[in-house]
């Protein structure tokens, strides 16, 4: 799981929701990762990232989610937090 969250932390962070979207999708359909990136065409997700996430049980998926998004919600807070900072 390390290597997933290393390859998707130097992606921008629209591929790192889009990868996100596809994990989300995948679990709600009982699919696979690949199988919705091929159905939604989501090219910009790398397709590396989808297949060693595919090979996940479906606890370790959802704590990859969760450790993304969390990075992704504190990148965001912390990028707000300056710019208030800034306009004051």
């Amino acid at each position: 799981m390390g290597e997933i969250l290393r390859l998707i932390e130097a992606r921008p962070k629209s591929e790192q929701l889009g990868f996100l979207a596809l994990v989300c999708l995948a679990m709600r359909e009982n699919t696979t990762i690949q199988h919705q990136q091929d159905e939604w065409s989501f090219e910009d997700v790398p397709s590396e990232i989808v297949i060693m996430a595919d090979a996940l049980e479906d606890y370790e998926q959802l704590a990859l989610v969760t450790m993304i998004s969390s990075e992704i919600a504190e990148t965001d807070t912390d990028e707000l937090r300056e710019h208030n900072l800034n306009a004051q």
